[in-house]
């Protein structure tokens, strides 16, 4: 494989093979708007609670140090060596917390906690120097501490937050009082899941690539991103990126849930039908290829590691104005399962074959991220009283021409429209008033009409 993204594991106990999400992910550290995107997603992710109560910073630290010793990918740093990356893990350490003092100054401490929270979640990690995991107090009164933990993407998942939440909360409750953590015994890696993958692709590889020629198939011929000529490449960014917040409340989320389950489909399935029919709609775009970013823990002794375990699908939807939101449904319905048929091959292995054997392929211009609730992934400290903060980064971060992000919090869809400068806001604007719109196509039985 000529320009490989990723090496032959090396069995020396401190390098080590990377994933091609990995990969994809230092790529774009390294190359920034030019990489391919890959992840709709801020560079670093967060957890963050308020503490009311005594805290024991001395065991907090404790926990730290032996969760980070548990998982190597939080001390961990990435290196390239021509085109291929590395994975470098350092012994186990003392974690340092970081410590801020918000209890003295101007009056409007909520303000600058919000300040400081985006600050720190902004703050650069660099992939080839770490650290990728840092821990943050900061003090707003005597008994009222916010406890940040702000982690690199390339080292941690969605689901990951569950693990670290868990994982925290017990270690936490040993130390703190004075007995010997119990934790289960890691029975996966990491890199036992990288070893795993680089297996598969190359029993795919000596099969002869069946997946990747479907692949190239259902996506050679897909039109450029909007404000470019080449369909593989992205334009270059004037920097300039829009953002649309998007509420649906309780009321017509119950809507859409009943349409879904009418139809036997996710709810996200329903929003994504939702996303690509509202874009048709107020652009006149016909061929659209939308990235999912999807989970790639197939395994159950992987549900215990924390890592980026990720996969995008790529679903080409075509042809879709004209006819009424139920026939867009049946039209996303069948991309969206073609798309699913090629997971089992992952995003960046299909990329950089494409580009050996047909010009690269597979470069998404919009993204749809939808996720769901997840109450264990909230931090909670023994013996005080815990409640999760919001952060709200400010930094821009999305790379895609056109992304829509949903979190369905258990009664509302919450999200945000975001562009590059290729779409102007009323553009934005448009859309979203398609998006609100949806309700009225499960009260009428799909009965709307697209063009």
């Amino acid at each position: 494989m000529p320009g490989s993204l990723v090496a032959v594991a090396a069995d020396d106990g401190r390098r080590e093979a990377v994933s091609f999400s990995e990969a994809l992910m230092c790529s774009m550290d390294q190359q920034g708007d030019s990489a391919l995107p890959f992840l709709e997603c801020p560079s670093n992710l967060w957890m963050a609670t308020r503490v009311s109560g005594e805290l024991d910073e001395a065991a907090l630290a404790r926990s730290l140090t032996a969760l980070t010793a548990r998982h190597d990918t939080l001390r961990s740093t990435y290196v390239t060596e021509g085109e291929t990356w590395w994975r470098f893990v350092a012994p186990p350490a003392p974690v340092a917390i970081e410590r801020f003092d918000l209890a003295h100054g101007s009056p409007d401490v909520d303000d600058r906690l919000a300040t400081l929270l985006a600050s720190l979640v902004d703050t650069p990690m660099a992939v080839a120097t770490g650290p990728l995991f840092r821990a943050s107090i900061i003090t707003v009164a005597a008994d009222d501490r916010v406890l940040l933990l702000t982690i690199n993407h390339i080292a941690f998942d969605a689901w990951s937050r569950s693990i670290v939440a868990r994982e925290l909360q017990q270690l936490y409750a040993a130390f703190a009082g004075g007995a010997a953590p119990d934790l289960p015994a890691m029975t996966a890696s990491y890199g036992d899941y990288v070893r795993r993958q680089q297996a598969n692709v190359r029993r795919l590889a000596s099969g002869g690539d069946g997946p990747l020629a479907t692949w190239c198939t259902r996506l050679r011929g897909a039109p450029p991103w909007p404000g470019a000529e080449d369909p593989a490449v992205a334009p270059a960014s004037s920097g300039e990126r829009r953002h649309c917040p998007f509420v649906l409340d309780d009321r017509a989320t119950a809507e859409l849930r009943q349409l879904a389950r009418g139809r036997h489909i996710t709810l996200a399935t329903v929003m994504l039908a939702a996303f690509c029919a509202a874009v048709a709609k107020c652009t006149g775009l016909v061929d659209l290829v939308v990235g999912i970013p999807v989970s790639d823990r197939a395994r159950p002794e992987f549900d215990a590691v924390v890592g980026l375990f990720a996969n995008v699908a790529v679903v080409r939807v075509r042809d879709i104005v004209g006819g009424r939101f139920g026939q867009v449904l049946d039209c996303v319905i069948d991309a969206v399962e073609q798309a699913y048929a090629d997971l089992r091959t992952p995003y960046g292995y299909m990329v950089q074959r494409s580009a050996d054997s047909a010009g690269r392929l597979g470069s998404y211009p919009y993204v749809f991220n939808f996720t769901y609730r997840t109450p264990s992934a909230a931090l909670a400290i023994p013996g005080t009283v815990s409640r999760e903060v919001t952060v709200l980064p400010e930094r821009a971060w999305n790379r895609s021409a056109l992304g829509l992000r949903l979190h369905d919090d258990g009664a509302c869809l919450r999200g945000v429209l975001s562009s590059r400068a290729a779409f102007c806001r009323g553009e934005l604007e448009a859309i979203l008033s398609c998006l609100r719109e949806l309700p009225d196509i499960a009260r009428h039985d799909n009965a709307v009409a697209i063009s």
